[in-house]
């Protein structure tokens, strides 16, 4: 009877090893997704702080200044189309699961964002 005890125990550890690095990688897929997502409403949220501005009427320069208070590495794109702005802001995330590197191509991932405000 113990000897069927310990046979049960290196059981479970076998399975252990066996299941784990699967759940090591689900567990990294989904760290990587929030950081996309993250970086997602950073940019977005960017944007529309830009577009505000763009909407006051300041310069490129000022607009440029407010987006990179959320991330230095950000690029701005703003255009003017009658009474409407828009600006877009661009940005990347670094992924760091090599499953995730190649579902997600090109890494670094490119996440962009557009918001479009009348002029005031």
């Amino acid at each position: 009877m113990r000897e069927s005890l310990r046979n049960c125990k290196g059981q479970a550890l076998v399975e252990m090893l066996l299941v784990l690095p699967f759940l090591l990688l689900i567990f990294s897929g989904v760290v990587d997704m929030g950081l996309v997502y993250q970086r997602h409403l950073l940019v977005n949220e960017a944007a529309r702080e830009g577009v505000r501005l763009a909407a006051l009427g300041k310069d490129n320069s000022a607009i440029l200044k407010a987006v990179q208070r959320y991330d230095s590495t950000l690029t701005t794109t703003t255009s003017v189309s009658g009474k409407k702005v828009t600006v877009t802001v661009k940005g990347t995330v670094a992924l760091n699961t090599p499953l995730m590197k190649k579902i997600f191509t090109p890494s670094p991932y490119p996440v962009q964002a557009s918001a479009t405000m009348l002029k005031e």
